[in-house]
């Protein structure tokens, strides 16, 4: 199999979807709730303190490195575009709860 070095086939990706890399990539893999508490503390803070920001090319690698992996749609993704990754509504909103202890 030809593949990436994404692991995604080409004609597998969105349209839209690039050649991939830190920024670029789209995340799955595991759910929020199960890579929530695999990314460092650092990731975790920063995604508190910048909640419906577009996600940095760090914390892209960070949730990917803890398990969502590049891939399809995942409920928890919302929109990309020039400025980067955006965590969707329902994500935020989960953050969000969590960091005033209501998770």
């Amino acid at each position: 199999m030809a593949g990436t070095a994404t692991g995604v086939e080409p004609d597998a990706r969105p349209p839209d979807a690039g050649p991939g890399g830190a920024s670029g990539a789209i995340l799955s893999g595991m759910d929020l709730e199960q890579w929530w508490n695999g990314v460092t503390p650092q990731t975790r803070d920063w995604l508190i303190a910048h909640n419906g920001e577009a996600l940095s090319p760090e914390v892209v690698a960070d949730i990917s490195r803890a398990g969502g992996l590049v891939a399809s749609d995942p409920w928890w993704l919302g929109e990309r575009g020039p400025d980067g990754v955006f965590l969707s509504d329902a994500a935020t909103d989960w953050i969000e709860e969590h960091a005033n202890g209501e998770g």
